[in-house]
């Protein structure tokens, strides 16, 4: 259960290892994983078409973000025991099975989605969490956990600082419209 205190301050963008379409990863994250033994779901995810599935509500924490002592990454630190789940929203990436490889129509559906949680999610209490929008605040999974995890999102710095600035480019607009999930049927 996350903390009713805890605000969130990031995002954390994931890639999967493996699949290309929303379908079977909304039924991985259906219940799949957990028949497999690992149990865990991102908030959304991005298909390599560009769809977007919601899995967790953004009021729970989902069971994404394993961090490790040996992270660098400044909100771990900033947030001490707390565990990152409690305070970043997660947005899984469909990479067909080549790490880092994500579709054009992809990035800009992600961050767009971005955008739109920065907006109503993370802004709304930046004053209060120190949150900007910059690389200590979209993070990877490997920023979180570089040795169990050191090729998710396997996003280059060239490509976060590109994602981030799409992401700013989203924001310039007064209101944006929030992204449409797709209709999943997950027990397909």
């Amino acid at each position: 259960v996350r903390p009713a205190d805890v605000k969130w301050e990031a995002i954390v963008l994931h890639t999967t290892a493996g699949g290309s379409d929303i379908e079977t990863l909304g039924r991985w994250f259906g219940g799949e994983n957990q028949r497999q033994g690992m149990p865990g779901s991102t908030h959304y995810g991005v298909g390599r078409d560009g769809r977007i599935a919601q899995f967790v509500p953004l009021d729970q924490q989902p069971i994404a973000h394993g961090q490790e002592s040996a992270s660098l990454a400044k909100l771990v630190k900033d947030n001490g025991a707390l565990n990152a789940n409690a305070w970043a929203i997660g947005i899984e990436h469909l990479d067909a099975n080549h790490p880092g490889d994500w579709t054009d129509v992809q990035v800009e559906a992600s961050a767009q989605l971005a955008a739109w949680l920065w907006e109503t999610e993370i802004a709304p209490h930046a004053e209060r969490t120190g949150a900007t929008l910059d690389r200590d605040h979209i993070l990877q999974h490997k920023d979180l956990a570089p040795i169990s995890r050191p090729r998710c999102a396997s996003r280059s710095e060239p490509q976060m600082q590109a994602y981030i600035a799409r992401v700013w480019e989203w924001l310039t607009p007064a209101q944006l419209p929030e992204p449409a999930p797709a209709p999943i049927d997950w027990q397909a």
